[in-house]
């Protein structure tokens, strides 16, 4: 099933011109080079008019080549002499020769036909032979499931599909696995494949479906059978490295996480000559590899027995650890294609969890709930630092220090949704325990205050947010230093509550101090640099200095894009900050596009319901109020108020402002309402709309 295309790629290999063409069928046990040969070679025996011979490799080879009719040779006889004798009996014409499970080249080699005499060679091998090999693969889906209705019946596959399709996945769509199955089900008419299903994830590879092969099948061994022939074949430290392997999560693994697991300097070696060789791990790219599911299995079932399991598990746990340790709480785009390989890896590391300590577990839990937020996987990164604070309650205490940083991450996240309502009491209660158990002058004291502050300057509660930058600031400047990045971080938040509160003079060499800092400390082209920058921008902007702005805007924009994705929430907020300075002098048509695109980003990563989301639809209605297209900035007006009452109340600073730029526009509409000029102003808006468009 499902393997035309094979046995197409075969056949054309094996009509080569040459003296004899040599092609080897290399997989791992259960994958089906045997059924395979066998199908070609019944496929194609019109090809092949001077007979096809099938030789099993791991017994002996020249007592199979010898006819029964034939007579003994003279003792003198060298081997090669009596080979080369058999090789006349065969018919004229082209010949295929099938050597079955070959172990090794040195083996066969003697029994190779010489050339001049029409053979063609297929081979089936684990191993990787000398010559062309091809690499037999799993089946596909679609090939798994028409397996199991041939050795079942259709109707019964398809009454449970999903069921089906799970039982598929997990067997790793191995022909052996899937045959296995197959006949047990047609052997028990009456069981259903969820009572099967059940019984495969209870007893994994014990369960009687999986132990036996059954008459009439190719292959005569199941699945851990077929397996250990392979694992005997292992040197110790190669049977301990495929352990190891089981113990990472079933993706594709970065070999240097490997590495970093291994004692030892030889892991490359063992992945190469023995494991690679035998077919027990797959090569995926340059030093990136992963483990079959059901060798997975099988290797973990070795790794249960071994003596020393707990070591190695403990390597991988620490290893595992230091690797979610160096993520960074903005992970810019470089770093996500690293982490990309690491993450399932981080998130298996914590179901050892008897293994790690409790900051060890809340590490990998924190990255993994980083890197899924830089990828706008909002769901994913609030289970993880959900995840993250429950275990630091459970193993640490609601009081603990810790336990404080977790909920000042959880609340942060609500932040940047929007969800303000649910941050505010996340930031309180780790503010508090911060002060009482670290201390009133302690940085991460400070940091608390500070994000507090950021919550209440959005919410419109400036006098509240004021005192607690302050003594943030003061806090940072005596304990890290006036040059630190957090002491940058401060500067800048107060900087924002100054601008917004219209305290222009006190704000600019805040924003011009904290930007001064992060270059110097943290580069030109970090991300919180652009952030500095687009908030300095928009400060100019807010102080009528278009010109300063402009370079500015554009730097911190090609920044973000550069190191957090075109796509990113913080890119859009510097194409909406660039719009609004375009809309400010009059560039319409530069404004736009950005605004649009701004939108369609938070659209597509914040969700519908965002304030972010409703200050574009607000600023690209002031846009259209602007040039006089009233009729498409009054529904966008409507939605953006729509939103901002729902998620922030009818009193907010944001939602007063967008609905005094509804009434705004709904007077500019009034103010034409004769007839004559409701006309002529309803042709303007039109011509208008189709030019722009």
């Amino acid at each position: 099933m499902g393997r035309d295309e094979d046995l197409q790629a075969v056949h054309e290999f094996l009509q080569q011109a040459a003296p004899v063409v040599l092609c080897a069928l290399k997989g791992m046990g259960g994958i089906g080079k045997t059924e395979l040969a066998l199908q070609y070679a019944s496929a194609h025996t019109a090809d092949y008019p001077g007979g096809v011979g099938w030789l099993n490799a791991r017994e002996n080879l020249e007592l199979q080549l010898t006819p029964l009719d034939l007579e003994p040779a003279p003792s003198d006889w060298t081997q090669e002499q009596r080979i080369r004798r058999c090789w006349s009996y065969w018919g004229q014409g082209v010949k295929l020769l099938i050597f079955d499970d070959v172990q090794d080249d040195e083996s066969v080699q003697p029994f190779i036909p010489p050339s001049g005499l029409g053979f063609k060679v297929l081979m089936t091998s684990r191993r990787r032979l000398l010559g062309s090999c091809y690499e037999v693969q799993v089946l596909s889906e679609e090939a798994a499931l028409k397996l199991l209705r041939y050795l079942t019946d259709q109707e019964r596959i398809d009454r449970e599909l999903g069921t089906a399709k799970e039982i598929c996945n997990w067997l790793g769509y191995l022909p052996l696995g899937l045959e296995l199955v197959g006949r047990y089900l047609a052997w028990q008419p009456d069981l259903s494949l969820v009572d099967l299903w059940e019984s495969l994830q209870a007893e994994r590879l014990a369960a009687e479906a999986m132990l036996e092969a059954v008459p009439g099948m190719t292959a005569k061994v199941g699945v851990v059978a077929a397996f250990s022939l392979s694992w005997k074949q292992l040197s110790k430290n190669a049977q301990t490295l495929a352990m190891l392997l089981s113990v990472f999560a079933l993706a594709e693994i970065p070999w240097r996480l490997v590495v970093d697991c291994w004692e030892g300097d030889d892991s490359t070696r063992l992945r190469d000559r023995e494991l690679q060789q035998l077919s027990l791990l797959s090569r995926v790219r340059q030093e990136v590899y992963e483990l079959h599911s059901l060798l997975r299995e099988f290797f973990a079932v070795k790794l249960a027995q071994y003596p020393e399991r707990e070591s190695l598990i403990t390597r991988f746990a620490e290893a595992l650890t230091a690797e979610a340790k160096t993520v960074e709480q903005i992970v810019v785009i470089e770093e996500q294609e690293r982490l990309k390989l690491s993450i399932p890896h981080l998130r298996e590391a914590v179901q050892y969890h008897e293994y790690l300590s409790v900051d060890d577990k809340t590490w990998c839990c924190t990255a993994s709930a980083r890197f899924h937020e830089s990828c706008s996987l909002f769901k994913k990164a609030e289970e993880l630092y959900m995840q993250s604070l429950e275990i630091r309650e459970n193993q640490s205490g609601a009081e603990h220090p810790d336990t404080a940083t977790s909920l000042n991450n959880l609340a942060t996240f609500y932040y940047s949704m929007g969800r303000y309502g649910e941050a505010e009491p996340l930031y309180l209660r780790s503010s508090k325990i911060r002060e009482k158990y670290l201390g009133a002058e302690h940085p991460d004291t400070s940091a608390s205050l500070n994000n507090l502050a950021g919550l209440y300057k959005f919410m419109g509660r400036y006098g509240e947010a004021e005192p607690l930058l302050l003594r943030s600031l003061e806090i940072r400047e005596k304990q890290l230093g006036e040059k630190h990045p957090d002491t940058s971080i401060s500067l800048n938040s107060l900087a924002e509550l100054y601008k917004s509160m219209g305290c222009y003079g006190a704000a600019e060499p805040l924003y011009l101090r904290s930007l001064n800092i992060r270059e110097k400390q943290l580069g030109g082209e970090h991300p919180d640099t652009a952030e500095s920058l687009n908030n300095l921008a928009t400060f100019f902007c807010a102080t009528g200095r278009y010109g300063e702005a402009e370079p500015l805007y554009l730097r911190s924009s090609k920044i973000r894009e550069e190191q957090l994705g075109e796509e990113h929430p913080d890119t859009a907020d510097s194409l909406n900050n660039l719009a609004l300075l375009y809309r400010s002098v009059r560039s319409y048509g530069k404004a736009e596009p950005l605004y649009l695109r701004s939108l369609k980003i938070r659209e597509k990563q914040l969700g519908g319901e965002h304030p972010d989301i409703a200050t574009s639809l607000n600023n690209l209605a002031e846009l259209y109020h602007a040039a006089g297209w009233y009729g498409e900035a009054e529904p966008l007006y409507l939605r953006s108020l729509e939103i901002l009452e729902k998620q922030l109340g009818a009193a907010h600073p944001n939602t007063v402002t967008c609905s005094k730029n509804l009434a705004g526009l709904r007077e500019a509409m009034g103010r034409s309402n004769s007839p004559v000029k409701r006309l002529l102003n309803w042709i303007v808006d039109f011509v208008s709309t189709i030019f722009k468009r």
